[in-house]
């Protein structure tokens, strides 16, 4: 549940510093930590399913609007994919 307060900044440091480079350590520091928002975003969907699952009724569109949204793990998941995307695909 705080994975994501905790580790958006991080991201975003991470971000920036393999904008300037990604060079030898840095590279692959903010690799680790893009990957660690990829973990973090894997449990969060599993945990939002589980979540939505537990309410009365299951998965009935009702709960799936009401419960918790299991597409904004995703979209943070997404968005730890696609920096890590871009650190490994800007390294080649």
């Amino acid at each position: 549940m705080y994975g994501p307060v905790l580790l958006a900044p991080v991201l975003a440091a991470a971000g920036v510093a393999a904008a300037i480079t990604r060079d030898g350590l840095i590279g692959w520091v903010a690799l680790v930590v893009f990957g660690l928002g990829v973990l973090d975003g894997l449990v969060g969907v599993f945990e939002h399913l589980r979540g939505i699952g537990g309410r009365i009724g299951g998965f009935t569109l009702r709960n799936l609007v009401a419960g918790p949204p299991p597409l904004l793990p995703a979209m943070f998941m997404a968005l730890a994919v696609s920096g890590g995307l871009a650190i490994v695909w800007g390294a080649l």
